[in-house]
């Protein structure tokens, strides 16, 4: 969330960030709604301290009035509160100005590439194809017992994914990172303060009965986990690493993607998440890219680094400030 302080000080820099991200905000009304709170939160500082040398002298009927207005003023601080809230949670993060904005995909900046493409002197199969060959995929009798968009995994399928999820922590657990299994349910208030509800409510499972929100990735629960709280400065970053099973909805996919397991409703991932300071966001971000170069050689023979755009007229991830892009061509020999 977007510090009221920062709105007020960068007016029309933040203005310009929301409408480059596709989203609109009346600055204006937010900041005029600050003001008329500040007001208020002066008043009541002055009626607390009155209050404080009508009790030291013993006049008790002064201090009931001083109560009672208190309590006209307390209320109004808290509806203009809710007002500004429900307005801060839906501004998207600001994108950095090195992203860069264009018409679609094709528009996308290479940062580097690193290694080779392999030229092969075969036609190679599809992962389905063999996947299915190999007793490892099916997603026929998952279609069957739960619908589309799902897989069973089987067989050296399963020891494989295990195996990288070993190797990934091995690697980031020498690297400071906390290993985590988190919960895959959320409360609303949890989900909503990571930005996932307020635009992508329709991407989220969600448990009427018990109001509970599944994760889409384990991001999610483990931003969650220190909601409320105040980190020693002098201990970040704080690193974790995050193994879960994640679900989604993919509402906005329809008829993208339904063979195979690539685009699915439920999968599991590694996820690298960081509490660091505001000003040191920038070098965490790259610290957190340069981590793919120590997952990299042991499976890859090319990989890619791309700056992607933010498509004009397009509505961009809300939490989002600068959005990279990893490619990777994996050598089987060894990632197996």
């Amino acid at each position: 969330m977007i510090d009221i302080k920062y709105i007020r000080e960068n007016k029309k820099e933040v203005a310009k960030g929301i409408k480059t991200k596709g989203f609109s905000a009346d600055l204006d009304s937010l900041l005029e709604l600050d003001k008329k709170r500040d007001v208020l939160r002066k008043k009541i500082e002055k009626l607390n301290a009155d209050r404080k040398k009508t009790a030291e002298a013993k006049n008790i009927k002064h201090g009931k009035e001083i109560k009672a207005e208190l309590a006209e003023l307390e209320s109004k601080e808290k509806k203009l509160d809710g007002q500004i809230y429900d307005i801060l949670k839906k501004l998207p993060n600001l994108p950095l100005p090195e992203v860069p904005v264009g018409k679609d995909e094709t528009e996308n900046v290479v940062l580097r590439e690193v290694g080779e493409k392999p030229k092969l002197n075969f036609q190679p199969k599809d992962y389905m194809e063999l996947g299915e060959k190999l007793g490892w995929i099916d997603t026929e009798r998952a279609g069957k017992a739960i619908g589309s968009r799902f897989g069973y995994i089987l067989r050296d399928a399963v020891d494989l994914e295990f195996a990288l999820v070993r190797f990934a922590f091995d690697i980031l657990k020498k690297e400071g990172f906390i290993s985590i299994v988190p919960p895959i349910f959320l409360k609303p208030e949890a989900m909503r303060s990571m930005g996932y509800l307020d635009y992508n409510e329709d991407e989220v499972y969600h448990l009427e009965k018990d109001n509970l929100y599944l994760i889409g990735t384990s991001e999610q629960a483990i931003g969650a986990m220190h909601m409320n709280e105040i980190l020693d400065a002098k201990k970040l970053p704080l690193r974790y690493a995050g193994f879960s099973s994640c679900f989604r909805r993919e509402a906005g996919s329809y008829g993208k993607d339904t063979k195979g397991i690539l685009r699915v409703h439920q999968f599991d991932k590694i996820e690298m998440f960081s509490f660091t300071k505001p000003e040191d966001s920038k070098k965490e971000h790259e610290f957190l890219l340069a981590m793919f170069s120590k997952f990299a050689p042991a499976i890859w023979v090319f990989k890619r680094q791309i700056n992607m755009i933010l498509k004009r007229g397009c509505r961009a991830k809300i939490n989002t400030a600068k959005p990279i892009q990893l490619q990777t061509i994996l050598n089987s020999s060894r990632a197996a």
